[in-house]
């Protein structure tokens, strides 16, 4: 290390130091790290909107997608209310009756003032109705904000969906305030990686069906709808400084990450036939020594194997951030373990060629039976500096099973690794 970045880094501890007052594990590290830059898809891409380039040899299926992706991420983008309104009670009461698709939570003062909004009902809404009279179960005397949204316990919903509102939360309400969050295993694990001084400090954990009144201010979060309305991006915005601010560090070992949808986790179909999933693997790696490509392949389904057990269970999210952060790029179908673990990318690439590369498998016209047309990773997080593509499945695939076009995945791999490589072979 250089003596002027050696002297820096220790002004910057020293200052981290003096501003805390305590150990590095209990304070909360607000402050934004040296490795910052702020490169935009727009900006590398050299258009005014950016939207993922769909790899087909048809002509017409290409301006279909590109039509439709524009039409959808211009009406995105015309909602600028795109963060969750807040609302203060005092001496308040707050319960979760329901979580999942349709979740209900309640809150309301002692004279019946009930917060409304999408997610929130009254007493009297409650479906199933509540078969006791409400009794407060626990009392706590302070500052709270709730939060909830729906599937609680789902892995890419709760990181789409849940992480970048609690980011905002937390960045905009004072560090005096706790979060009353729903109990889940998923959330805990989630959260107590992602910040430990968060996680220890500054949540109440809560039970489903649980009364807990609140002696002292109650703030609310409010959703603009559910699903989450993504609108320009902001809440993940505050989502990426959260990730950057406590895991700055990319490593310099990387990877090329094939996302397999074939674990005993996945519960909505939609798997790659496994015969075919072989070849797409072995088209992978061909590529890979065609382009003179140095990362380490890994196929990544969310499961480990337990040796003590002899089964596979799920991967913990130290594991799934280590892979993720270290790919260069992502390949696979469109779901919850690519949607989720996106989150764990570089949030900011020094430059447009660090950007990390994302080749979705999605719907198309012929393949509707799979799920909704051109339903797509992008849409969520275009706010973020991913390079993003897409392969069509075909149309011999169904809502179980699902298949591609080798000869579009590789036309795919040579736009996204030929072009890289003559870079770096001129710059060599």
């Amino acid at each position: 290390m250089g003596k002027r970045r050696f002297a820096a880094t220790i002004g910057y501890i020293a200052v981290v130091a003096i501003l805390t007052d305590g150990p590095f594990d209990n304070i909360p590290r607000y402050l934004s790290n040296v490795r910052r830059s702020n490169v935009t898809n727009e900006e590398c891409d050299g258009v005014p909107l950016s939207i993922p380039k769909l790899f087909d040899r048809r002509k017409q299926q290409r301006k279909r997608y590109e039509r439709a992706t524009l039409a959808a991420a211009k009406h995105f983008n015309d909602f600028d209310d795109d963060l969750p309104k807040i609302q203060v009670l005092e001496k308040a009461n707050y319960y979760v009756h329901r979580s999942g698709r349709n979740p209900q939570a309640v809150a309301w003062t002692d004279d019946k003032n009930y917060v409304q909004g999408p997610g929130w009902v009254t007493m009297d809404e409650l479906e199933p109705p509540l078969l006791r009279e409400p009794k407060v179960d626990r009392v706590l005397v302070g500052n709270y904000v709730a939060y909830t949204s729906w599937f609680e316990g789902n892995f890419g919903h709760y990181l789409d969906d849940h992480l970048p509102s609690i980011a905002y939360l937390r960045k905009e309400l004072p560090l005096s305030i706790k979060f009353l969050l729903l109990d889940t295993k998923l959330s805990r694990s989630v959260l107590k990686f992602l910040d430990p001084y968060f996680y220890q400090n500054r949540i109440e954990w809560i039970r489903l069906r649980e009364i807990v009144r609140v002696e002292g201010n109650l703030t609310v979060s409010i959703p603009v709808s559910i699903p989450l309305m993504h609108g320009r991006g902001r809440p993940h915005q505050y989502l990426r400084e959260w990730v950057n601010e406590q895991h700055p560090v990319v490593p310099e070992k990387r990877a090329i990450v094939f996302y397999s949808r074939s674990s005993v986790d996945t519960h909505h179909k939609r798997i790659v036939d496994r015969k075919h999933e072989r070849q797409v693997v072995d088209t992978v790696r061909a590529a890979m020594t065609r382009y003179h490509r140095r990362e380490e392949l890994v196929v990544f389904d969310g499961s480990v194997f337990n040796r003590e057990s002899r089964n596979y269970t799920t991967m913990s999210i130290a594991e799934q951030f280590r892979i993720f952060r270290s790919a260069k790029t992502i390949i696979g179908p469109h779901g919850a373990g690519m949607l989720g673990n996106l989150v764990w990318v570089d949030p900011f690439p020094p430059t447009c060629h660090d950007r990390v590369q994302v080749l979705e498998f999605i719907p198309g016209p012929e393949s509707e039976q799979v799920q909704a047309v051109y339903r797509s990773l992008f849409i969520r997080w275009r706010s973020w500096p991913v390079d993003f593509s897409v392969l069509l499945y075909s149309k011999e695939s169904t809502h179980d099973k699902t298949f591609i076009n080798l000869d579009n995945l590789n036309d795919a791999l040579e736009g996204l690794w030929g072009k890289q490589n003559e870079l770096q072979v001129a710059s060599a």
